[in-house]
């Protein structure tokens, strides 16, 4: 439904639903009394107007960006929102996430990169809260300068999707062939990662590090990942978990990491290289 029928209908229906009630009591008390009942109560008519400026005004706030949402107007949806941060506004957290989103839809890594720069310079909260967002470009180009941003993301107080975040350090750390760094991340996160899909991840970098430990560690992961999970089980959790950006960007590992939990060990090795 386009956004001007939501709002023609909307207020239709607020109109609608003040005539009942302000009519209901000529029907009741007669026209002798309406006036009199109307004056007792007129905080209710105060109320609707209440109610019926403070609709419009949130509806038309959002009119311009609803618009270009419904055009998938993507470079309109980006200019505005940048437009209002170069103004010095601020972006609601819907609004922070759609930009973000409209920037990998664009491949605008530049723009993001822009996006994490300007958050982190006015020390705003949001640059925690979408930092792993904001991090994967570092991810998608194996770089290793990624390895600061999600150490610093890592050590923040509240930190949404800790296990991603610090898959996201060992990953980094990995691309830099720190070996060493990247195991001691995963060694913990293996075992104690909620999402399956960041266990899988993980287990498939840390079967490419060397050492026993890590492959009794790998040997058990997918025993405990594949029990009651059929691959097609596995296929519709990732199609699932699409809707995760995370996912969606590194799709083509986590994809690789499904086939090399479901497969013989030897004929899909894990880790970062190939």
């Amino acid at each position: 439904m386009k956004i001007k029928t939501i709002f023609v209908v909307f207020n239709l229906l607020l109109l609608a639903s003040f005539a009942v009630v302000f009519f209901m009591p000529l029907f009741i008390l007669g026209r002798g009394q309406i006036l009199d009942f109307w004056g007792r109560n007129l905080f209710l008519v105060l109320a609707f107007l209440l109610v019926f400026v403070a609709f419009n005004l949130f509806f038309l706030s959002r009119w311009r960006l609803h618009s270009l949402l419904e055009a998938e107007d993507w470079r309109g949806i980006r200019d505005y929102l940048e437009g209002r941060l170069q103004r010095g506004g601020g972006l609601s957290s819907l609004r922070l996430r759609i930009l973000i989103n409209t920037y990998f839809i664009l491949a605008d890594m530049e723009g993001l990169a822009r996006l994490e720069a300007l958050l982190r310079e006015r020390g705003s909260r949001r640059h925690a809260a979408f930092g792993l967002e904001l991090g994967l470009p570092y991810l998608m180009r194996n770089d290793p300068a990624g390895e600061a941003h999600f150490a610093e993301l890592a050590r923040s107080p509240g930190l949404r999707k800790k296990d991603w975040v610090l898959w996201s350090l060992a990953f980094c750390r990995a691309s830099r062939r720190d070996m060493a760094g990247a195991g001691e991340v995963l060694q913990k996160l293996a075992p104690s990662a909620t999402d399956p899909i960041v266990a899988s991840l993980a287990l498939f970098l840390l079967d490419g590090l060397p050492g026993s430990e890590n492959a009794e560690l790998v040997r058990e992961g997918r025993k405990k990942l594949r029990a009651g999970r059929s691959a097609g089980d596995w296929d519709r959790l990732i199609e699932k978990s699409k809707e995760n950006l995370e996912v969606l960007v590194l799709i083509k590992l986590v994809r690789r990491a499904a086939a090399w939990l479901y497969a013989d060990a030897a004929a899909v090795p894990g880790g970062v290289k190939g």
